[in-house]
Parts: structure tokens; C-alpha cells; sequence
């Protein structure tokens, strides 16, 4: 299929043509001096990017499989977790550390709402759990959590913490130190604006003594021993050489553009969609003061079906949009402003996409691209 789409789903994002064009160099063995000196190159790059001093890695896989990584690394059966479920990935940690053999207790706030930290608080003190573990971008409901209050409430009980940003990592501020979180992952195909098929990840001290004092219960994604190929150079899987040549040059562009930059073209771009949206009179998902800026979820009209719109968007104006999933299949529609996707012109043409699309189904009220472009 030689279609060319829009991406404007919540992943994978538009990639920048030099990022592709990294995949084309010649491929080298995984044990090459050459492709080790992009291993330090790539550490180098994701301490900049996760704002940390921490150990950063790149996993083979998408986010799940960071996201596994990091509580199978670190959990034992019986330990207990507490999980922040605002949204469908937050389900996805809970299910995990269940399998794990974990006692799972969650902690959740109503739909399009972010977590209360007093709530967090009060099952913390109940619960005594080991680990509490959130997702800070949920794709599947457009909200965006606040961390900094419950990565403070998790230090006060010395509990270990686990954030997923797999969504927000590249394109939402997430100063990883600063918040002193101990386990973090994310994804490549999203704001790093990188091909799906990496998970990075970085963990802290005091996660690493908790890694260190488990005894292995993995194999592929065994942290100790990822760890070892990463910085003592022994062998312990072929990773994706043309995916990590696709890695360092997108996470070079970041650092040229600047973290503050990028998170302030994500906030303008993320913002100008939302308003357009809103004076045309779709309602969010998210409530205003957690509206994510790169992932943005609607609730659909009556007069519209999910996937007629899906069919439209793709067939007739080439856009890429995502549905609702879990409880809210069916609902809702769902739009990402990500890296290379995270553009005017993207937002502009998918605003007047819609716009023409109400039209068709009388419903339109007010046009969203006027106000957009007075914000772009």
C-alpha cells in the first residue's frame, strides 16, 4: 500500500524525512565499535531528553514492552502495587503486575479526570504498597496527570514510583530528576518522532538495588542484563541496529530544537486544535485544567458514527484519526499533534476537514480554523 496519510492520530506521529533516511545506512553488527559508540551516543541523548542523570536505555519494542520491563524488573509475587488508573494504559499496568502475581490495589478518578492526590495519599497509607505506578499522558482519554504532588506524596512514604510517557516524553515537560521518579519509559513512535519498535527507559539508584536484590525471573527484557550489553559490552540480544540509527537523529532534532522550544510548540499547537474544536462544539473528554496538549479526545454527536468519520477523514482528505478504546469505544474520536505531526498546516486542514464533514450532516455551528489560525 503506497498510500501517504496524515498522521494525526495519537501514534505514531509523522516522522521527519532524516529520520527515515538513518535507517538506509548500511547495516553493522551489534557488536561493531562503531554501534557501540552509538550506544553512548544514545545515552548521552536520553539523559538530555528524560532531564536526568539516571540510567537510560533503549528496549526492543513498543511501550508495552517498556512498560513490562519496568514492573517485572522490579516487582516480586506478593509485593504490593498501587496503580493510578485515569484512562485504558493505567488498566494495562494493573493487568501486568496482576499477572506478575502482585496484590494490586487501584486508585482512580472519574472519566476525563486526572488523579486527586489526597486519594493517592489515603490508599498509600492504607495499603503500604512497594511501588505506584501512573500514567502521565493517557492516549485513551486526552488527560494529561499533574505528577509533581504525587511523586512528593510517594517520597514522603518512600514508595518506589513508576510513570509511564510513552505519550508526553519529547513534547510535555517531564524532568525526571526533579520529580524524583524511579522507574520511567516511554515510546518511539509518539513525541521522540521516531519509528514504532524502541521503548526508552531510565530507572534511578534506588531502583537499581531494588533490580539487583530480585532474583531474575525474565529473560529478553532482563534489565541487569540489558544493562551489561549498554555498558560493559556483553552480549545479550541483537537489538534493532536501523531502528537505533533512527533514534539518533530524531533525538538529535529535539536537542537542536530545544526541550523548551518543543514543549512550547506542542502546548501552541495542542491548543489551537482545541480551541477550533470547541467553537465548532465538540465537547472533551478531558476536563480543561488536564487537557493534554498532544493528544486531544472528543465526544462525537449523535449524528455521527465513529467510524464513518474515520472512513471520511482517510478516503476523502487523507487524514489518519484514532477512536475511542475501552469504555469509550464508539463514543469518541480521538486526534494527535505529536513531533513531526505537531505542524499549522496539519491543524488547520484537519480542522477544515471536519468542518466540511458537519456541513454534509447539518450540525455546523462556527468555524474552528479562523480561531486556530489566530493562535497559529
Amino acid at each position: 500500500m503506497n498510500r501517504k496519510s496524515i498522521l494525526m492520530c495519537p501514534g505514531p506521529s509523522e516522522v521527519h524525512p532524516e529520520v527515515i533516511l538513518a535507517m538506509a545506512k548500511p547495516l553493522v553488527s551489534h557488536v561493531d565499535p562503531s554501534f557501540f559508540a552509538l550506544l553512548d551516543r544514545l545515552q548521552d541523548q536520553l539523559k538530555t531528553i528524560f532531564q536526568t542523570k539516571n540510567t537510560c536505555m533503549l528496549l526492543p519494542g513498543t511501550g508495552t514492552s517498556g512498560m513490562e520491563a519496568s514492573l517485572i524488573n522490579f516487582l516480586d509475587p506478593g509485593d504490593k502495587v498501587l496503580v493510578g488508573i485515569i484512562g485504558h494504559f493505567g488498566e494495562r499496568i494493573r493487568i501486568i503486575a496482576e499477572r506478575i502475581g502482585c496484590e494490586v490495589k487501584v486508585v482512580s478518578a472519574p472519566e476525563g479526570n486526572a488523579l486527586d492526590p489526597n486519594d493517592v495519599e489515603n490508599a498509600i497509607k492504607g495499603f503500604s504498597p512497594k511501588l505506584f505506578a501512573c500514567v502521565h499522558a493517557e492516549t485513551s482519554t486526552g488527560v494529561l496527570q499533574p505528577l509533581k504532588d504525587i511523586m512528593d506524596i510517594c517520597k514522603k512514604y518512600e514508595v518506589l514510583t513508576l510513570v509511564d510517557t510513552v505519550a508526553s516524553l519529547g513534547g510535555v515537560n517531564v524532568p525526571v530528576d526533579e520529580l524524583g521518579i524511579d522507574i520511567v519509559y516511554s515510546g518511539s513512535q509518539k513525541c521522540l518522532g521516531c519509528p514504532p519498535g524502541v521503548a526508552p527507559i531510565s530507572f534511578s539508584p534506588r531502583a537499581e538495588s531494588v533490580l539487583e536484590s530480585l532474583k531474575p525471573r525474565n529473560y529478553y527484557l532482563d534489565l541487569r542484563l540489558i544493562k551489561k550489553y549498554w555498558l560493559e559490552r556483553v552480549y545479550h540480544h541483537t537489538p534493532p541496529v536501523n531502528l537505533f540509527y533512527a533514534c539518533n537523529k530524531g533525538f538529535d532534532l529535539i536537542i537542536e530544537e530545544g526541550l523548551i522550544n518543543r514543549f512550547e510548540r506542542h502546548r501552541k499547537i495542542g491548543l489551537a486544535l482545541q480551541k477550533g474544536l470547541e467553537v465548532m462544539g465538540f465537547k472533551f473528554v478531558a476536563q480543561r485544567d488536564v487537557q493534554n496538549p498532544v493528544v486531544t479526545a472528543i465526544y462525537l454527536p449523535p449524528e455521527i458514527e465513529d467510524v464513518k468519520l474515520r472512513k471520511i477523514l482517510l478516503e476523502e482528505f487523507g487524514i489518519e484519526i484514532a477512536l475511542g478504546i475501552a469504555q469509550l469505544k464508539g463514543k469518541i474520536a480521538r486526534f494527535g499533534t505529536m513531533a513531526e505531526s505537531a505542524r499549522p498546516q496539519n491543524v488547520l486542514y484537519l480542522l477544515s476537514a471536519l468542518e466540511n464533514i458537519l456541513k454534509r450532516f447539518g450540525i455546523f455551528k462556527e468555524s474552528g480554523v479562523d480561531v486556530a489560525s489566530s493562535i497559529l
